[in-house]
């Protein structure tokens, strides 16, 4: 936070303060891309936060991760394809997203995108447990 590098009467209130990192809380793919944006944050603080990141998204189910990258409308369409557990959502591809029901472009490209980092998460989930 290079924010108190700044003028004081320009530096955040605490109340905008809480409010980002509640965000940042609820959301821990942001602070990867947070993360990955800023170069002044150590590696211990990343490995920390992916580990963190990779516990909260394999506790939850199917329609919480949906609902967590604001994808809920799709919650009943993967219900009913079968894909109720997240073990079974990270072997999904795009033409099982079509088979679904996720047709439009842009919500196929993110689901995917988070299934990839949820691999990543169960392979360093399934790393770090041997």
């Amino acid at each position: 936070m290079d924010c108190w590098q700044r003028e004081r009467s320009t530096r955040p209130k605490f109340d905008e303060i809480v409010c980002l990192l509640d965000k940042l809380i609820r959301n821990p793919s942001s602070l990867k891309k947070l993360v990955n944006s800023s170069h002044r944050v150590s590696n211990l603080l990343v490995e920390h936060a992916s580990v963190e990141a990779a516990h909260t998204t394999l506790s939850q189910s199917v329609g919480e991760w949906l609902d967590s990258i604001k994808m809920g409308r799709y919650t009943e369409l993967f219900m009913e394809g079968g894909f109720s557990s997240l073990e079974t959502v990270a072997q999904m591809t795009s033409e099982d997203l079509r088979q679904v029901g996720v047709n439009l472009a842009g919500h196929q490209k993110k689901i995917i995108t988070n299934i990839q980092e949820m691999r990543v998460h169960l392979i360093n989930k399934n790393t770090v447990t041997m």
